[in-house]
Parts: structure tokens; sequence; C-alpha cells
């Protein structure tokens, strides 16, 4: 029961490490004195970086993958809403003006793009109505509330708020 299972390490017995410096170890190409520990650079430490492709990382997992076609809708709603701004802006300039513009919209390729924008905005919303129980757990008494609930009423908010824009636009 007398016996001492961990010793104490002393720097004399690590070959890299020392207190005191000897006029030896004063060579500036093979060590560095700092904090009163000499550590010689030969010996210095490197973490490991481990290698990572810099435009297909997202390919690795499947989780890396939806928050990267996230990232990537933002940039179509992006344009969407600058594509609103224009509108404005023209629809400030006169009639005669928005007219031209909403000529210019016109056509196969303005459809595609706007067909684009609205299903990256549905998977937009859709994945961060999904997300939300993480970000945001409502906690009721001890217990917190289902996930299933709290993605419900955001579904059901979202369908509630696109009925409510449809009879205000005169469309139902």
């Amino acid at each position: 029961s007398g016996r001492v299972w961990a010793t104490r390490r002393t720097t004399q017995s690590r070959p890299d490490i020392s207190k005191q410096p000897t006029s030896s170890q004063h060579d500036t190409n093979s060590s560095c004195y700092s904090g009163g520990i000499h550590i010689r650079k030969d010996m210095s430490r490197r973490p490991f970086v481990r290698p990572v492709s810099k435009t297909g990382w997202y390919f690795q997992h499947p989780r890396y993958l939806r928050y990267m076609s996230r990232e990537i809708s933002c940039f179509f709603i992006g344009a969407f809403a600058l594509l609103m701004v224009l509108t404005l802006e023209r629809l400030g300039h006169g009639p005669a003006a928005y007219e031209a513009f909403l000529g210019a919209l016109e056509g196969p390729w303005m459809a595609f793009f706007l067909f684009l924008i609205f299903i990256f905005a549905v998977h937009n919303a859709s994945s961060w109505f999904n997300v939300t129980p993480k970000a945001l757990p409502v906690q009721m008494g001890e217990e917190f509330l289902a996930g299933k609930y709290i993605v419900l009423a955001h579904y059901l908010v979202w369908a509630l708020t696109t009925l409510g824009v449809l009879i205000f636009a005169g469309v139902i």
C-alpha cells in the first residue's frame, strides 16, 4: 500500500524541455527560449490538419449537403428580392417605365427563373421550419414541447399567411 503509482516528471528526464538553457542551446537555428521554458524547434509539435477539399467538403455527409442547399438557396431568394426592388424602382418612374419593365420580364427564361426561385424559396422555408425545434425549444413546465408541434405550427402559419395574401390579391 506504500507504493507510488504516479511518478513526478522532471524537466531533466525530457530532452526537449529544460528550465535553464545551456550555452549550446542558445543556437538560434535549433532552439527557441520562450516563457522560461526551452523548447527545441526540431521537437516542436504541430497539430494534425486533416486535408479538406475546398469545393466538395459538403458532399462528405448528408447534414453538410442540407446545410449547403439552404445556403445556396439564399442566393436565389436574394435575386428575387433584388428583382422586387427593381420593380418598385420602375414603378416609381411611372406607368410607362413599369410596363416596359414587365414586358422585359416576359419570356420562357424569366418564367424558368421565377419557378426556380419558387422551388428554392419553398426548400429554404421548409428546411428552416424543420430545424426550428432544435433552435427554439419550447418549454412547458418541466417538459419540452415535441418538435413536431412546433414544425406543424410554422407550416400552419405559412399556409394561413399564403391564403390571406391570395384573398387580399383577389385570386381567391
